[in-house]
């Protein structure tokens, strides 16, 4: 009776399922001798009753299905184990769980009878070993990149906070997990304000300085399947370099304004203290050129020439300047009204 229950659940099984006798032989590996298997059985190890395992397994795989046997013969109990096999037909191998049972001991001459069940765990494992990879890709940009990533519960507690800024902050993970958020900033009230209108449903951002580092946050509501608010997920940036480089830049193009008003200041002064002698001397020049005598007309033509050359020297000079100063000046973005207007 038991054995006729048996061979109607292998039957009725959708999963691969089947019934063996393990064989032992002097000289000869073990093996199993298929007494029952299934549709779902034949299709994933290419046997049937009255075959054996062995004409479909590579000898390694068998070993790891007649070991099972002696487990579950020495403990009297399930053994599970997992092994790679190529279905028939296919090309790839397949990731299978086994879960090998005992169905009744050697008796006399005939050998210990077992069960096996299989299932193909092969997408599964794919999917996990997606998932392994997408989180160390993550893992990996965390660790290289200035941000914090963070999760909340409803209370605002920390369920999760991890990346390379926590370290730079001289903050641990272990020192946010399990910390609630209202506690530990109180007396920062821009960021417990802002947490609190993410977990009421409206995404914030926010600044917020950890020791000498400053950071830019934004987080969103996190919901459930059913739309209801289960906590707030967010990210804080490290801008504190960013922020530095942008000061200097700054402080760098204020020196460079006041040196080009320093500059505009003594072309201006240049100009007027040059330019008003040099025009008295060029008419002077004048004067002596009108003269009748030819040495003084000379003198005269001699000096305007001198002057003339220093004018020139001056003006380009002074068009130099400018043009420095255009250099270091900051473009100014203009509009359509703007450049009309030019």
């Amino acid at each position: 009776t038991s054995e006729a229950t048996l061979a109607r659940l292998i039957e009725g099984s959708p999963h691969p399922i089947g019934l063996a006798e393990w064989v032992i032989a002097a000289g000869a590996p073990d093996d199993l001798a298929i007494l029952d298997a299934n549709a779902p059985a034949a299709r994933l190890l290419g046997v049937g009753p009255g075959d054996r395992l062995s004409d479909a397994l590579p000898p390694a795989t068998l070993r790891v299905w007649t070991a099972a046997c002696r487990r579950a013969l020495a403990d009297g109990a399930p053994q599970p184990f997992r092994t790679d096999i190529v279905a028939p037909g296919e090309h790839e191998p397949r990731r299978l769980a086994i879960t090998l049972g005992l169905s009744a001991g050697p008796v006399g001459d005939r050998p210990a009878r077992v069960t096996f069940l299989a299932e193909d765990v092969t997408a599964r494992r794919h999917l996990r070993s997606s998932l392994f990879d997408r989180e160390a890709k993550l893992r990996a940009l965390l660790e290289a990149s200035p941000v914090i990533l963070f999760e909340l519960d409803e209370a605002g507690l920390f369920t999760f906070a991890e990346g390379r800024a926590l370290a730079l902050s001289g903050v641990r993970s272990s020192d946010l997990v399990g910390q609630s958020v209202f506690e530990r900033y109180r007396l920062s009230p821009s960021m417990t304000q802002a947490v609190g209108r993410v977990l009421a449903g409206e995404p914030s951002a926010w600044s917020l300085t950890l020791g000498r580092r400053e950071f830019e946050v934004s987080a969103a509501p996190a919901y459930d399947r059913e739309g209801q608010i289960i906590g707030a997920r967010g990210v804080a940036v490290d801008v504190t370099d960013r922020n530095a480089a942008r000061e200097s830049a700054e402080s760098v193009q204020e020196e460079a304004a006041e040196d080009a008003r320093h500059s505009a200041d003594l072309m201006a002064l240049l100009s007027h203290g040059l330019r008003v002698p040099l025009a008295t001397i060029l008419g002077f020049a004048d004067f002596l050129e009108g003269e009748s005598d030819g040495e003084t007309q000379a003198s005269g033509a001699a000096i305007a020439r001198a002057a003339g050359e220093v004018m020139e020297t001056l003006d380009g000079f002074l068009d130099l300047g400018q043009l420095s100063a255009l250099r270091t000046a900051s473009p100014t973005p203009i509009g359509a009204p703007g450049l009309r207007a030019t």
